[in-house]
């Protein structure tokens, strides 16, 4: 998988949550995640993920083009599958 991470701020994050506002799983996982980065608890290899699977949402170049029907599946499926290994859980709860 190529490196995202340098796609992240949270300029370009709050800017990718507005786009998703009826996107509610997207949405959801990505806020989660978030709350995640921010928490002095959370490691940092940890944290290298999540800015790696959110610059993974933020970059309209990657498996699935944004702008395609189902565009955002594959961008789903990293926040679902990043939540899933974080958590422990195979289906981690939305928030």
């Amino acid at each position: 998988m190529k490196d995202y991470s340098h796609h992240y701020s949270e300029h370009r994050f709050a800017q990718k949550l507005k786009q998703l506002s009826n996107l509610t799983a997207v949405r959801a996982h990505a806020l989660r995640l978030w709350r995640l980065l921010n928490d002095p608890d959370t490691s940092v290899a940890t944290k290298a993920a999540i800015v790696a699977a959110l610059g993974y949402l933020i970059c309209p170049l990657d498996l699935i083009p944004d702008g395609l029907p189902g565009g955002l599946l594959d961008d789903l499926a990293v926040l679902t599958g990043l939540l899933a290994l974080i958590t422990g859980q195979d289906d981690p709860p939305s928030t």
